[in-house]
């Protein structure tokens, strides 16, 4: 009988060359290129977050403060994240 003890080396090695296998894989394969695409009208919301001086940080559209979220979103039919 192999005790886990002694199977703690492969066990680490293994886990580690599977992230390393899955890391490249997705970067190579390119699976969530369709992910994000270009707002429309990229340009007339870039230039009017520059005149409202806009901070660096992160942004989400509709801004949610309240926990009934859900009913936000239906109302407002389209979300964004501008990071």
């Amino acid at each position: 009988m192999v005790y886990l003890t002694a199977l703690w080396l492969p066990i680490l090695l293994s886990a580690v060359v599977v992230f390393i296998a899955s890391s490249i894989l997705h970067m190579v394969l390119k699976y969530h290129r369709s992910d994000y695409s270009a707002m429309p009208g990229e340009d007339n919301v870039m230039a009017a977050m520059r005149s409202e001086k806009v901070s660096p940080g992160h942004y989400y559209l509709p801004h949610c403060p309240a926990a009934d979220y859900l009913t936000v979103f239906r109302i407002a039919g389209t979300a964004a994240f501008l990071g």
